[in-house]
């Protein structure tokens, strides 16, 4: 009974070993073991007394393994860093190739099919980010294990926290915002208006739910302004530009949508299959860079001597920055039950 809690013992220790050589390590600990219980054939209750003063096999194992990690713990923060930059790419490739109707992949960084409702992307987006934490520890292992010198690229960038928006950047969004909410409310007397005007010239003017684009992007950006002006998150910036990509696919599913998207006429049809589409991307595409450098920041270390304070107040902050973030998904998917309730898409 004891020689099978001797050879437990050892296989416990033995898979937390990194160790290449990893039997020698195990008939090493074995004939210590074997020497403290005094002789080849000890008795069951010598063998229990040692193992009892034996360390935690995870803790024996530690003491061999040091210094041969699988993954250099100087790298962790390259770790989340790339991981971050890699998944922000992901979401707005995920974006993209949910708009353009086209499974777009680059292995073997990322794979993103071209999925057609929002649930099956949020569905997907988890895998990815596994997909992608998977592939920069499997480069990192790479580095650790036969690069370690190598200077690993490290994106450089003020650590400093953004100035908040003042006054006048949320007046002028509001503003923006509310000429667009005019045009959608007031859509068909605007339509009519243009009509007399043209003296019975027939008018190609794009229908009231083709105006949903400006008004999710101008009512996201305006939430975020205004969250920016309460709070000095670096989080939020992140956040904003996620919603934009998911307020992007919200206005290429409307617009697809034939019991919505009613446009007469051929010549806007064609604009809308050529420009419309070409617009949602590169807007997804500025908006997929713009994410990727304020994922950055999330990650980056003060370049002053403060890590210590700036890591406790994060700790101290955790909190209320978790209320804030809840506070913001509340309100984008308020803002998208809101768009929903007025223009059913799914």
């Amino acid at each position: 009974m004891m020689s099978r809690k001797l050879e437990l013992y050892l296989r416990k220790v033995g898979s937390y070993l990194v160790d290449e050589d990893r039997e020698d390590i195990l008939k090493e600990i074995r004939a210590h073991i074997m020497e403290k219980a005094n002789g080849d054939a000890p008795t069951n209750d010598e063998l229990h007394r040692v193992l009892r003063e034996m360390p935690a096999p995870r803790l024996l194992a530690f003491n061999y393994s040091e210094g041969k990690e699988i993954i250099s713990p100087d790298l962790r923060y390259f770790l989340f860093l790339y991981t971050g930059i890699l998944f922000a790419v992901h979401l707005g490739i995920t974006i993209i190739a949910s708009i353009g109707s086209r499974t777009l992949a680059a292995f073997p960084f990322f794979f993103a099919p071209a999925v057609d409702n929002l649930p099956s992307i949020l569905l997907f987006l988890p895998l990815a980010f596994i997909f992608d934490f998977g592939v920069v520890s499997l480069f990192l292992f790479i580095v650790s294990q036969w690069a370690p010198n190598l200077s690993l690229p490290l994106p450089e960038l003020s650590v400093l926290e953004a100035k908040r928006p003042g006054w006048g950047a949320l007046l002028g969004q509001l503003f923006a915002l509310a000429v667009f909410v005019a045009i959608w409310n007031f859509h068909d007397q605007l339509l009519n208006g243009l009509n007399q005007l043209s003296n019975g010239t027939i008018m190609i003017f794009p229908a009231r739910d083709i105006f949903i684009l400006p008004l999710v992007t101008m009512a996201i950006g305006t939430s975020f302004t205004l969250l920016r002006m309460l709070s000095k998150s670096r989080l939020l910036p992140a956040l904003g530009a996620t919603a934009t990509l998911i307020g992007l696919w919200f206005v290429d599913a409307l617009v697809q949508n034939p019991a919505i998207f009613e446009i007469s006429g051929e010549p806007w049809d064609i604009l809308n299959r050529f420009f419309f589409k070409g617009l949602l991307i590169l807007i997804a595409l500025l908006t997929t860079l713009d994410l990727t450098k304020t994922v950055m920041p999330l990650f980056s270390v003060p370049e002053e001597p403060k890590n210590v304070s700036f890591r406790t107040v994060r700790r101290k902050d955790w909190n209320k920055t978790l209320i804030r973030t809840l506070i913001i998904l509340a309100v984008v998917i308020g803002s998208a039950a809101l768009l929903l309730s007025r223009s059913p898409i799914l």
